[in-house]
């Protein structure tokens, strides 16, 4: 999905055709927990996307929670570490983040990446996997007007 994002996000996002809506999956326990609070903590300052990118890219470095690693990786996309430490001290992301997951799994969401495709409000479509950007273009090309 790392290939394919940034031109959904520049052709589809960026114009007002698509809106992205992420959803956080708990799939690996407190690492995954502190992992998906401190995109939401970087959301604060505006970098959700850049802190989800790091993530995604330093995956082995994640696997203890560690709350030095995460501070590091925030200090490497330039931001705040105080505020962002602060906002990991809190429980309120880590909270947050476990209501999210209990929600997509009660949403039938098992596996990632999920994309659910909706048009007017309705779900018209459900995605498993990462399909190469030719795929996506057929099929939001074909959705929308």
């Amino acid at each position: 999905m790392l290939r394919t994002e940034p031109t959904i996000l520049d052709e589809y996002v960026a114009t007002g055709i698509v809106k992205l809506q992420f959803w956080h999956i708990l799939d690996h326990g407190n690492a995954s927990i502190q992992a998906s609070a401190a995109a939401e903590c970087a959301g604060e300052q505006g970098a959700f996307w850049a802190m989800h990118d790091t993530l995604f890219e330093n995956q082995s470095r994640l696997w203890g929670g560690d709350q030095e690693v995460l501070a590091d990786l925030a200090a490497a996309i330039g931001l705040d570490t105080a505020a962002f430490r602060q906002c990991m001290q809190g429980q309120n992301k880590q909270q947050w983040v476990q209501d999210v997951d209990r929600e997509v799994k009660a949403r039938g969401v098992r596996r990632r990446p999920t994309f659910d495709i909706f048009v007017q409000g309705e779900r018209v479509q459900r995605l498993e996997g990462s399909p190469a950007i030719a795929a996506w273009r057929e099929l939001l090309n074909g959705l929308v007007p």
